[in-house]
């Protein structure tokens, strides 16, 4: 029989902060194809790396942010904390830029099909992630599936431009709780 391993809080952490970069790094391609296929890759790909680099090296800051907290006083602990929340926040902000930047596009494109086609717009088509009904009916014309195809590839880049904008925020906020537990224990240490 194995022996228990024995696992810290803050090991955990770590290892769900490994998790979302590879998860950061799949959404990241699943977006650089689909703008491929849309803009040949000149549309959102340089965002899309930019911001997964930045989010990279904010959980590595993180992570050098706790292991420095062993050897320094807690005022410097504290001090680059700050830092770091400064930093999430400015990721934050441009992962909402993100949003806001690459969603009309996507609109665009598909009011543009629906023109050709001389198709309506689904009132759904720029709903919330979880708000747009899923059509169940498919057309009996082509034009109408080729609309169709044309909203699910719509809702399919609005909500992973979501996803990746809320896992960019999900990052940075583990990667502030792990860096604020280890300056609780600095904390800790020099009230002793």
């Amino acid at each position: 029989m194995l022996d228990k391993i024995e696992v810290s809080q803050q090991q955990l952490r770590s290892m769900a902060l490994n998790a979302m970069v590879l998860a950061l790094d799949a959404q990241a391609a699943a977006l650089q194809s689909m703008d491929r296929e849309h803009s040949l890759g000149i549309e959102s790909s340089y965002s899309v790396k930019s911001l997964l680099g930045k989010a990279k090296d904010f959980v590595q800051s993180a992570a050098e942010l706790v292991k420095l907290s062993e050897s320094v006083s807690f005022i410097e602990t504290r001090q680059k904390v700050r830092s770091l929340a400064a930093g999430a926040q400015r990721l934050k902000e441009e992962a909402e830029e993100f949003i806001t930047n690459t969603n009309p596009k996507a609109n665009s494109r598909y009011e543009q099909l629906l023109m050709e086609l001389g198709e309506a717009k689904s009132p759904e088509a720029t709903a919330p992630a979880g708000n747009a009904e899923t059509p169940n009916e498919v057309g009996a014309q082509g034009r109408k599936i080729t609309a169709q195809a044309g909203f699910a590839c719509l809702r399919a880049e609005i909500d992973e431009f979501a996803a990746f904008s809320l896992q960019i925020h999900a990052t940075c906020n583990l990667a502030l709780e792990y860096a604020l537990n280890a300056a609780a224990k600095s904390a800790q240490k020099n009230a002793c």
